[in-house]
């Protein structure tokens, strides 16, 4: 029986933890692939090279190719994506239902995905309303795994550290939140396998967003 914690804050990522949003950004990769006569590549290939927001997707995507290059094929993906953002992304099971029994806590949302595209996807998906503050990845802080946007978030919302909880489903969270000094949360079933999460020794690792309210007083 794990013994429940007292936490004012949560944040969530997005990608892989609120929502399964793996298609849409595989079909945004092979737009720009085809885009560039480039050939296109598997769903579970691209997946692996999310997480540190859009430009190192595409470099990941585009292995050596000339800068010029990768600029055109950033254009290519963030024009095919705007406009494709929720075509097959849709909410985790019990996502809602769990954001509505925290309804009483302090919440957030912190990607790598550019701010803008968090925003809209979390608008799209009608969680918006959830949260006190929503934020992507922009110019005036580094991405996770560096801690300073959500020593942002807690300075913010006014909360502690120590009762604070960051969940996701990559070493960008764990290793972000352990910089922050706050608990942190994997999830399994997001875009990295359990094997892999459980190297960062996060605080807890839970195989369903539900199985947060076990966790959490």
């Amino acid at each position: 029986m794990i013994n429940k914690i007292a936490i004012d804050l949560i944040i969530f990522d997005l990608d892989g933890t609120l929502a399964e949003t793996r298609q849409d950004i595989a079909d945004a990769a092979n737009y720009m692939l085809q885009k560039l006569e480039r050939p296109q590549l598997p769903e579970e290939i691209i997946t692996g090279y999310v997480g540190n927001g859009i430009k190192k997707l595409i470099e990941r995507c585009l292995p050596g190719e000339a800068e010029n290059i990768l600029e055109e094929a950033y254009e290519f993906f963030v024009a095919y994506y705007a406009d494709h953002l929720v075509d097959d992304t849709h909410l985790y099971p019990g996502v809602l239902d769990l954001l509505k029994k925290m309804q009483q806590k302090k919440l957030a949302v912190l990607s790598n995905k550019a701010q803008k595209f968090t925003v809209e996807i979390v608008r799209q998906l009608k969680i918006d309303n959830y949260f006190q503050i929503i934020m992507g990845s922009n110019p005036h802080f580094p991405k996770k795994p560096a801690p300073d946007a959500i020593k942002h978030i807690i300075k913010t919302l006014d909360c502690s550290a120590q009762k604070t909880l960051i969940i996701g489903d990559t070493k960008n969270d764990i290793l972000a939140g352990q910089a922050a000094n706050i608990y942190t949360c994997a999830v399994s079933y997001g875009f990295r396998k359990k094997a892999v999460l459980q190297k960062y020794n996060p605080d807890f690792m839970i195989d369903s967003i539900d199985a947060l309210d076990k966790i959490i007083q």
